[in-house]
């Protein structure tokens, strides 16, 4: 089976499924073409897009740069490490975790699972500021018991941007402690320099 059948098997489906059903025979053409718009966007959004024109500029951009389709985007925390201007772990971990950049390839459900991760996180962390440390813990054992449960299917994208969210909190979690520790440092040297 080629490619293209592959990618308008959905389509045969809601034709199948439609042609066979009596009901469907009283449809009037407005409501038929927003069933086939909703399903090749429902199509989409299982791809990682937000809708088909979405999906079909995100293919051609990849066919023009030469990137594969196998080869994934990472999605990208758009936070510069503003050296000394962080007071807590907290806001380091917050303002990389709102700044989230998404390539048209990882958006739709991708991107909703993505955003749930993040966000119960950003919720559960607003609440105790002082123990990114609990968090740290916390997030290593849903993203361990996560990868056991869901061994990353592929196919579902709601999932794969769930676990990469996960990956992308702990990811913030590390870099807050590692500036922390950096500044924590700098600060030490400077009172030593003074002595």
């Amino acid at each position: 089976m080629s490619q293209k059948q592959k990618n308008t098997d959905y389509l045969d489906d809601l034709f199948d499924k439609h042609f066979n059903d009596k009901d469907f025979m009283n449809t009037n053409l407005a409501d038929f073409g927003q069933m086939v718009r909703d399903t090749i966007n429902e199509e989409a959004r299982k791809q990682g897009y937000d809708t088909m024109s979405d999906l079909i500029s995100g293919e051609i951009q990849e066919g023009l740069s030469g990137n594969s389709r196998t080869r994934k985007r990472p999605v990208a925390a758009a936070v510069h490490r503003r050296h000394g201007s962080y007071r807590t772990r907290y806001e380091y971990v917050r303002e990389m975790l709102e700044n989230v950049v998404y390539p048209p390839r990882q958006r739709g459900y991708y991107r909703d699972g993505h955003q749930d991760a993040i966000q119960r996180y950003l919720r559960r962390m607003a609440i105790n500021q002082n123990d990114m440390m609990m968090y740290e813990k916390i997030v290593d054992e849903e993203i361990r018991k996560y990868y056991q449960q869901n061994n990353r299917q592929r196919g579902n994208k709601y999932d794969e941007g769930y676990y990469d969210g996960l990956k992308l909190v702990a990811r913030a979690l590390k870099e807050s402690r590692d500036l922390m520790m950096e500044e924590i440092g700098d600060r030490l040297a400077a009172a030593l320099k003074v002595y």
